[in-house]
């Protein structure tokens, strides 16, 4: 089980450093922020 939750924080660390590097590019820093604490939430509630 732990490692099955290891696989999940490393998908969801890759999905928002490619979010993150997107939306720094696009203009608003701002939407990274939200995406991080959905990612922090789902990896806990996971």
């Amino acid at each position: 089980m732990r490692g099955g939750r290891a696989l999940v924080r490393k998908r969801a660390w890759s999905i928002t450093t490619s979010e993150t590097s997107f939306d720094e590019s696009s203009a608003s820093a701002g939407t990274a922020a939200p995406a991080a604490a959905i990612v922090v939430f789902v990896t806990v509630y996971v």
